[in-house]
């Protein structure tokens, strides 16, 4: 997944490189081929680190190399001695995950995992443990230079680990309020007051505390991205602190850009003080052409917006459609997942059950699933719940549109032969589906005829 990824190569011997300083500095940001890869999964350069100095098994240390969301060894200088091997495949920049201090476990009892990824920091002004140590960065940054590349980092302002915890409800279980409800009541459990650094971020009223976000609406700026304590970064005292803490990042190392995680789920004022100060940093540092970009994530379709983001099946990217057909209806538009609307449609259709629960299985086009839970349709976190026909079943199966190989869309589906139930089920549309609910037999139907026909309740 992640390139040359968990591979431990023999340390080619190293170049000699010399470039001039202003050389590389002067390359614009468009002219780099960038390298992104994750530390921890790309090459152990110093055992010694594994666990990050910390005593115990895994679930004190995060270090498990068997068990896939768990440390397996890489580090900074692992990076460090393959900088030969980068820059032979044409890359002019490395993209690195975060490298701060994290809070090595966290999670339910049974479903604990760690902090190899490096989106849950504790202390925003260390490098973790378990990569190395600061002038391990140092070596690697200075490294890069020398060669003419650059060192972007990736940075988070939206959260930090998962530390507070709220009276009203048990973790994980903290629905969403809205701002005009009041937010949730936090507190840390003992012994972890102080755990975060700088300690400004251990004031709980520098934070939303207003439960999980469902990604959608106020929630996508307020709420808590999967549990991770989700910062206020409307306050100015947030706003500087950040400025501080990635201010000293650029005076110290001298790296050359910043890639800013879940930049969606930041409100634009934040972003519109913070990347003006972080671009003055740079130029005080002699840094030309610092570059500052955001990744998000938003699902096939992001309902918020109306906008198509992915289509692999229909090869569509990057399509305003709800504006687009708004503008030709006149009427407002919701743009939906076809399956997760034919799902809202059998769900309503069949009629409510008495949990208010369905699953929808599509045997149409492709296959894929739509969920009603609790009356709602859901998304899941990253929008794209029940997407069973982009989960890879045969590695070595024909390519799909979505870039992997081997989706069940995509292969043999084997015939089902549901119960048909009722006429009205029968006539409902082009697409077979399956919806399963509780105290409901198998029924199959097809939804959308009726709707052409003019019928009020399809």
């Amino acid at each position: 997944m992640w390139g040359r990824g968990w591979l431990y190569a023999v340390v080619l011997a190293a170049a000699s490189w010399t470039v001039d300083a202003q050389e590389y500095r002067q390359r614009l940001p468009q002219d780099e081929v960038i390298y992104f890869l994750l530390p921890d999964r790309f090459a152990n350069g110093d055992p010694a680190n594994d666990r990050g100095g910390l005593r115990g098994g895994p679930l004190q240390t995060g270090f498990d190399p068997a068990a896939k969301g768990f440390f397996h060894g890489g580090d900074l200088r692992g990076v460090l001695g393959q900088l030969d091997y980068i820059q032979q495949l044409g890359a002019t920049a490395i993209w690195l995950a975060p490298i701060f201090k994290n809070k090595p476990v966290q999670g339910a009892p049974g479903h604990e995992s760690a902090g190899y990824h490096g989106y849950w920091i504790t202390d925003f002004t260390r490098v973790d443990p378990h990569f190395g140590t600061e002038e391990d960065f140092r070596a690697l940054v200075d490294a890069a230079h020398g060669r003419g590349m650059k060192i972007y980092m990736d940075i988070v302002v939206n959260h930090t680990a998962d530390v507070i915890f709220y009276r009203e409800c048990t973790p994980q279980m903290c629905p969403y309020r809205s701002r005009v409800e009041r937010p949730y009541t936090p507190y840390v459990p003992k012994g972890e007051e102080h755990i975060k650094f700088p300690d400004w971020l251990n004031d709980l009223s520098n934070y939303h505390n207003r439960g999980n976000s469902t990604f959608e609406g106020e929630s996508a700026l307020d709420g808590d991205f999967a549990g991770l304590d989700d910062l206020m970064t409307e306050n100015p005292r947030v706003v500087q602190g950040f400025i501080d803490i990635y201010g000293a990042w650029i005076d110290r190392y001298g790296v050359d850009g910043f890639r800013i995680d879940t930049a969606r789920h930041v409100n634009s004022e934040f972003l519109q003080t913070f990347v003006p100060a972080m671009l003055a940093r740079a130029r005080a540092r002699g840094i030309t052409n610092f570059h500052i970009f955001g990744e998000v994530y938003t699902g096939a379709v992001d309902v918020a917006s109306g906008r198509v983001e992915h289509a692999v099946n229909l090869g569509l990217s990057g399509l305003d459609l709800g504006s687009e057909v708004a503008a030709r209806l006149g009427r407002s538009v919701r743009v939906e997942n076809d399956v997760n609307a034919a799902a809202l449609g059998a769900f309503s259709l069949l009629g409510r059950t008495s949990s208010q629960s369905m699953a929808y299985l599509n045997l149409g086009t492709s296959l894929a699933a739509g969920l009603v839970l609790g009356g709602r349709l859901w998304r899941g976190s990253r929008g794209v719940a029940g997407e069973i026909g982009h989960i890879p079943v045969d590695p070595a199966g024909d390519r799909c549109g979505c870039g992997q190989r081997g989706c069940p869309r995509h292969g043999p589906i084997a015939a089902l032969a549901p119960e048909q139930q009722g006429d009205e089920a029968q006539q409902c549309g082009a697409h077979h589906g399956l919806a399963f609910a509780d105290g409901m037999s198998l029924v199959a139907v097809r939804v959308g005829e009726p709707a052409l026909r003019g019928s009020a309740r399809a």
